[in-house]
C-alpha cells in the first residue's frame, strides 16, 4: 500500500493512500479499522461486504465504511486498484474544531445508516469526487479543516432514510467479530466449526450460516485462507523450510497444506517464495 499524502491537517487524523487489491493469493480477510474509510475504485470492479450486505462496486464508484463495520474486498474479475481516504474521528474534536462543529456529523458516520455506496449517477457524485480530490491536494490544516467538514457535510445531507435499531444484528455483528478475533489468534492450532460454535455460544448451524453472511465463504475456507495468507508471509520474510512453516500455522498434514496452498495461490511454496523474492 502506498501512502500519497497525508496533508498538514493532522498526519494521524487522514490518511491517504493508493492500493491494489492481492490477487496473487486467492483469500481476502475480513477486518474492522477505528478510522472512517472511504474509498474510490480506481480500476475494474469490487465485490464488497460491508456487516454481512454484499454489493458490488464498479470503476469510479466510493464506498464508505464505518468505524468499526466489518468489511472485506474482493476483485470480482481482475485486480482492482483502490484510493483510499482514512479518518479518524475521534481525532475531530467533536464539540469544536477550529471554526467548524462536527459534533452531529460525527455521531452520523457511527450509525447503521450512513450510506456505503455512492455511484458515479448519484446527484451528488461529483460533488463528493471533487472535494476528496482537494482533500488530496491540501497542503495546510485551515483548508484540509474545511474539505472535511464540507465532505462530511455533503454525505450527511444525502443520507439513507434512519433505520430503528436492531438488536439481533448487533449480536450478529458481535459474534462474527469473536470468530475472527479467535481465529486469528489461534490459526496455529485445531480449528473446526464446533471449536468456534463452542467460543460463541450458538450452534453449528447458526455459526456457519453466520460467518458466510459476513466474509462469503464457510469457516474451514477462511481458517485455510487466513493460513495461507500467514505462510505467504513467512515465505517472504524468512528462509524458513517451507515443511516446517507448515507445521508454524497450524498443518500437521503436509500434504494438505501443499494442496491448499496450489489451490489458493496456484503455485507451490518454492516458487511463490521466488516470485516474491524477485
Amino acid at each position: 500500500m502506498e501512502t500519497i499524502n497525508s496533508g498538514q491537517f493532522n498526519q494521524s487524523t487522514v490518511q491517504l493512500y493508493k492500493t491494489k487489491i492481492d490477487c496473487s493469493i486467492k483469500f481476502y480477510p475480513t477486518v474492522w479499522r477505528e478510522e472512517l474509510t472511504i474509498v474510490k475504485i480506481d480500476s475494474n470492479s469490487v465485490r464488497i461486504i460491508i456487516d454481512g450486505n454484499c454489493f458490488t462496486a464498479n470503476q469510479g464508484d466510493f464506498v464508505i465504511i464505518r468505524p468499526f463495520a466489518l468489511h472485506s474486498f474482493s476483485p470480482a474479475e481482475s485486480e482492482s486498484a483502490l484510493s483510499i481516504v482514512s479518518i479518524r474521528l475521534r481525532n475531530l474534536d467533536a464539540n469544536n474544531t477550529g471554526n467548524h462543529n462536527f459534533g452531529a456529523l460525527l455521531s452520523f458516520f457511527h450509525e447503521k445508516n450512513a450510506p456505503y455506496l455512492i455511484k458515479t449517477d448519484n446527484g451528488y457524485y461529483s460533488e463528493i469526487a471533487s472535494i476528496i480530490t482537494r482533500i488530496n491536494d491540501t497542503a495546510d490544516s485551515e483548508t484540509a479543516e474545511e474539505n472535511i467538514f464540507l465532505l462530511f457535510k455533503t454525505i450527511y445531507e444525502n443520507r439513507l432514510p434512519a433505520r430503528k435499531y436492531d438488536m439481533t444484528v448487533e449480536k450478529r455483528c458481535f459474534a462474527a467479530k469473536k470468530i475472527l478475533e479467535y481465529i486469528s489468534c489461534n490459526y496455529t492450532d485445531t480449528i473446526s466449526v464446533k471449536t468456534l460454535a463452542e467460543e460463541c455460544g450458538y450452534s453449528e448451524f447458526y455459526i456457519m450460516k453466520l460467518f458466510k453472511q459476513f466474509t462469503g465463504i464457510s469457516c474451514i475456507e477462511y481458517v485455510n485462507g487466513y493460513r495461507i495468507m500467514q505462510a505467504c508471509k513467512l515465505l517472504a520474510e524468512t528462509n524458513t523450510d517451507a515443511n516446517d512453516i507448515a507445521r508454524q500455522i497450524g498443518y500437521t498434514n503436509i500434504s494438505y497444506f501443499n494442496r491448499q496452498f496450489k489451490r489458493l495461490t496456484g503455485c507451490t511454496p518454492l516458487v511463490m517464495r521466488l516470485t516474491m523474492r524477485k
